[in-house]
């Protein structure tokens, strides 16, 4: 008797469910756009950006900034849109940091290319020059030099 209870009630929320009784399955464009005073647009959604609610109406596209717009529409419109912008911002700083960190190992590569090619220039520079020996005139002394006589 107890699992029939179970199976009917599990039965029951899950018809509800796909039919439209939850709130999270109603769509935004089931809503009418309103106004902050509470008058409804005539119109179709058409974008949300930052500048406000793109509306297309039967005089034209108008864009409807965010504060003249009530709760409930700036709840339906501007959640999604803001998410969007931050995904979009994480995104473009994860590539700049890329960028930088490939920049970076670019950078590294050319000094390590630029060292090693000045350590094997230095090198063959001084496999050119014959050793110099001391002339064989001179003799190395404490004694200050003395005039010729």
């Amino acid at each position: 008797m107890n699992m029939l209870k179970i199976f009917v009630v599990t039965a029951f929320f899950a018809a509800l469910l796909p039919s439209g009784f939850c709130q999270d399955n109603q769509g935004a464009g089931d809503a009418a756009i309103r106004l902050a005073n509470g008058v409804a647009l005539e119109g179709a959604f058409k974008a949300a950006a930052p500048e406000g609610l793109t509306v297309e109406t039967a005089r034209g596209t108008r864009v409807v900034p965010w504060k003249y717009l009530s709760a409930g529409t700036r709840w339906r419109y501007e959640r999604p849109m803001l998410a969007e912008l931050e995904r979009q911002r994480i995104l473009a700083e994860k590539a700049a940091k890329a960028k930088a960190e490939a920049a970076a190992k670019a950078a590294a590569a050319k000094a390590a290319a630029a060292a090693k090619k000045a350590a094997a220039s230095t090198n063959k520079a001084v496999k050119a020059v014959a050793p110099v020996a001391p002339p064989a005139a001179s003799i190395i002394t404490n004694k200050p030099p003395t005039a010729a006589k």
